[in-house]
């Protein structure tokens, strides 16, 4: 089941909706007109202009929202399976004795915007292999 948006997700929704009500009709209606209207006459030409303006505002109002209300996406989260074969390419890789692979494995995950696993995990992650074997 989709995540319901919070309240402020609505109400930025809801504005963008008011915004974009009046470029709307107008394009709406340009194209109406332009249907109604012979190809390449002075109505046809003006209402595909008018129509075309419509769209830019529609778009530069989208353009806008989008900047101000950015979509914040939860960090991806690694298995501690995953961190710990990442955490040994790291440490392989490098090749020398006083590398830091924990360092290097951070900020790369940092940079990707993926948390690594929490103490915790590790721990469950350990009793269910003992468990298992």
């Amino acid at each position: 089941m989709p995540e319901q948006p919070t309240r402020d997700q609505l109400y930025a929704l809801n504005a963008l909706m008011r915004r974009l009500e009046d470029p709307l009709e107008i394009y709406n209606r340009c194209l109406r007109k332009a249907w109604r209207t012979l190809t390449d006459s002075p109505e046809n030409n003006a209402a595909q202009a008018k129509g075309n303006a419509a769209l830019l505002e529609i778009e530069q109002a989208i353009r806008q929202w989008v900047a101000e209300y950015p979509v914040v996406e939860q960090p991806r989260k690694l298995t501690v399976a995953e961190h710990d074969r990442a955490w040994h390419a790291i440490e392989g890789a490098s090749g020398e004795p006083d590398a830091d692979p924990c360092t290097v494995l951070a900020a790369v995950l940092r940079a990707l915007r993926i948390e690594a696993p929490t103490a915790e995990d590790e721990q469950a992650y350990l009793l269910a292999k003992r468990t298992t074997c």
